[in-house]
């Protein structure tokens, strides 16, 4: 239940972190490397305040490789 819980709150938190970097429109290369970098920026605290989620979401990458 708990394992749930976290997967459904992390999926929705990793969404949305995504999403905030994600164009739309055109921009200056300037404009792209200062998204790209605020993207990994909020990347790296997602990771940090969501360590569980990660460790699952890792573990089931992990999983689903050795057995392809």
């Amino acid at each position: 239940m708990i394992a749930i819980e976290i997967l459904n709150d992390g999926h929705l938190a990793i969404l949305h972190t995504i999403s905030i970097g994600y164009r739309v429109e055109k921009a200056s290369v300037q404009d792209a490397y200062i998204s790209s970098r605020n993207l990994f920026e909020q990347l790296l605290h997602f990771i940090g305040e969501n360590r569980n989620f990660m460790g699952i979401l890792l573990k089931e990458i992990h999983s689903t490789l050795i057995f392809q």
